[in-house]
């Protein structure tokens, strides 16, 4: 990339987020940058002291908050009505509306598959599952990242930094798209230190956002339903995973 093309590409990343809202002495993307850096500091300082197996919606929204609160007004507050963003550039992320749904149904999900000894694969589908979600307008990438940090201290007692080659990652998460985990499970494993059998495993649950979702009125319905579900997962699981829309 040229100079000249890094520069409009850092002229546009500046536009868009004066778009989105910032504190009048965040006066340039070089202060924008230094602000989020200590933020993100104290948020995985935070998650590594208390790591969250599962975290909920208090905890992802104090992460957005310690990230982004010293530039964002709205820091740790969910898109609204309206608000819509796009993953990448293939995908929108969830409806502001459905986004509680989606993030309390991949918990119940995720929840399943650790209890039934997957480890490795329930981070990795919590994580490509709040990337589809994308629940604020800004941020959703690091502070994905950080959860990922904190549930893997969590459940394998690992502590480091959690550094990804890019590349790959980006490949991992591109894999989710075909509700495929297995990629990410490597990425993860190779930057965590951890070893497992290799193969695509195909996700038990739905990665996308519910296209279904109707202003709220499956919250009840589904997560009833996903509690059924795991009953009758743990009935047939010697019969191998079978694809589950909820």
């Amino acid at each position: 990339m040229s100079q000249q093309d890094e520069l409009r590409k850092r002229e546009q990343e500046w536009d868009k987020l004066q778009a989105l809202g910032l504190y009048p002495e965040i006066r340039s993307l070089e202060l924008y940058v230094t602000a989020v850096a200590l933020g993100m500091q104290t948020a995985i300082e935070t998650l590594l002291d208390y790591p969250a197996r599962l975290p909920d919606l208090e905890i992802i929204r104090k992460v957005h908050f310690q990230m982004f609160g010293r530039v964002h007004p709205w820091a740790g507050e969910f898109r609204s009505l309206g608000q819509h963003v796009n993953v990448g550039t293939r995908f929108r992320g969830a409806d502001p509306e459905q986004i509680v749904y989606e993030i309390e149904l991949a918990r119940l999900q995720t929840d399943k598959l650790i209890k039934t000894g997957n480890h490795l694969e329930a981070v990795a589908f919590f994580h490509l599952r709040f990337e589809r979600i994308h629940p604020f307008l800004d941020g959703n990438g690091r502070v994905g990242r950080a959860l990922l940090q904190s549930q893997l201290a969590a459940e394998f007692g690992f502590r480091k930094s959690l550094v990804f080659k890019k590349s790959e990652y980006a490949a991992a998460l591109h894999a989710g798209e075909r509700n495929l985990l297995g990629p990410l499970m490597q990425c993860i494993g190779r930057a965590a230190e951890l070893s497992f059998d290799p193969g695509l495993y195909q996700s038990l649950y739905r990665i996308s956002p519910d296209p279904d979702y109707v202003q709220g009125k499956r919250i009840d319905v589904g997560l009833q339903e996903s509690r059924r579900q795991y009953i009758r997962d743990r009935k047939s699981a010697a019969d191998g995973p079978q694809a589950n829309e909820n």
